[in-house]
């Protein structure tokens, strides 16, 4: 819905984009496994769709797994329309 608000030159954040934390993600007594949710499913989804689509540079930030001791984030994703 916001591309179509967009400026030539705008951009779009998408958050929650890295489907390889959801993969990982440990699963404790404060995170119940009934209480688990899939975070990752839609956004994922919608840049994997995007990545199909040649109107869009697509920018991943994802760090899970490169630090073992460290927390990770679950993604950001940054998307420009490109250039004609």
């Amino acid at each position: 819905m916001y591309s179509k608000l967009l400026s030539p030159n705008g951009i779009i954040s998408i958050h929650d984009t890295d489907e390889s934390f959801e993969k990982e993600l440990i699963v404790t007594d404060e995170i119940k496994k009934d209480d688990h949710q899939e975070i990752t499913n839609g956004p994922s989804k919608l840049v994997k769709e995007l990545s199909d689509d040649s109107g869009w540079e697509i920018f991943n930030f994802f760090n899970n797994g490169i630090f073992k001791t460290k927390p990770a984030s679950t993604g950001l994703t940054i998307l420009q329309r490109c250039k004609k």
